[in-house]
């Protein structure tokens, strides 16, 4: 995407939320799953996913990996936060190999931490807070900072953790009803539009763009393929299968929505492709889970449209409790 959300965010019989994008007074309405894809008792769940960067190459007209150029993980964390609501924690860290492909970023280790808290019937965000911490670079400033959002009290702050100068304070620039950046792919997994051939549109605050580009308020888009695909998970190391079976391989296969996310503006980049189960998790005989996250694969451009570097994130774990 143009500006990249690193969600470093299937997600829905009915309820409708309807936003507006503050200043044009354009209304969008997400209609959600009732109820959610994660409904249980008590809710908890965990996905892990192996994150690998790679140089692309195109071959008979087709993107293929080249070369490797990092390693890392991603995990999400959802749970009960209480009266109501729930809580979405994020970590990702991403380990640059030394290779000349990589420039100043060989090397190098980057890290995130973001945990959001929003309404479990309607997921409208409550509190959202954020740190990057990224490896200094020789030649280039350091981009480590915090962020801390409160909806309830229309207010966030921001700080450059490596750089000189006091924290910065303002308002949400956003009217009316938002998601939050930071639970993009689960609000995405609770839209009854993760269905074939699906669309939503809809509308995202991003609170750090907001601070640095001075536009937080985003309007977004899904789009889902007319067909499922079939995935083999061959990063999943997960002790349960959860009702899903193995292929010939002998890795465990569901067949997956895929889906497009991506700025819903002229020039808006590559999207990110998120890849939601179209099987459920059984989590008990009785509980399962809808719409999981199996792959996410974000593009990014490189020297040349047949150059682009895509990082994948590739379930290798999961865990559900009630």
């Amino acid at each position: 995407m143009k500006k990249k959300l690193f969600a470093l965010a299937a997600a829905l019989a009915a309820t409708v939320l309807a936003f507006t994008l503050g200043g044009c007074g354009a209304t969008v309405s997400a209609v959600l799953d009732s109820p959610m894809p994660w409904d249980m008792p008590t809710l908890y769940e965990r996905l892990d996913f192996k994150t690998e960067k790679y140089l692309m190459k195109v071959e008979e007209g087709i993107s293929v990996k080249d070369k490797l150029l990092a390693e890392g993980s991603l995990s999400f964390t959802l749970e009960e936060a209480g009266d109501g609501k729930a809580k979405l924690t994020t970590s990702a860290v991403i380990r640059y190999n030394t290779d000349e492909a990589n420039g100043i970023d060989s090397g190098k280790t980057d890290r995130a931490e973001s945990e959001v808290i929003f309404s479990k019937t309607n997921l409208l965000p409550v509190s959202s807070k954020k740190t990057v911490v990224q490896e200094s670079r020789e030649g280039k400033e350091n981009n480590s900072y915090s962020l801390d959002v409160s909806y309830s009290d229309n207010a966030a702050t921001f700080k450059w953790t490596e750089r000189s100068g006091e924290p910065l304070s303002s308002t949400v620039n956003a009217s009316g009803q938002v998601f939050d950046n930071e639970q993009l792919f689960f609000a995405v997994r609770a839209f009854s539009a993760v269905i074939e051939k699906g669309s939503q549109s809809f509308i995202l605050y991003t609170p750090a763009d907001a601070f640095i580009y001075n536009r937080g308020v985003r309007s977004m888009r899904i789009t889902v393929a007319s067909e499922k695909n079939k995935l083999s998970l061959n990063k999943y190391v997960g002790e349960k299968q959860y009702g899903l079976e193995k292929n010939e391989g002998g890795y465990l296969e569901t067949e997956c929505y895929p889906t497009q996310i991506s700025l819903g503006e002229d020039k808006s980049g590559p999207p990110i492709n998120v890849y939601y189960s179209a099987k459920p998790f059984a989590v008990s005989p009785h509980i399962s889970t809808y719409k999981v996250p199996v792959q996410i694969v974000e593009a990014s451009y490189g020297t040349s449209l047949e150059r682009t570097v895509n990082t994948f994130h590739s379930l290798s774990d999961y865990k559900a409790s009630f």
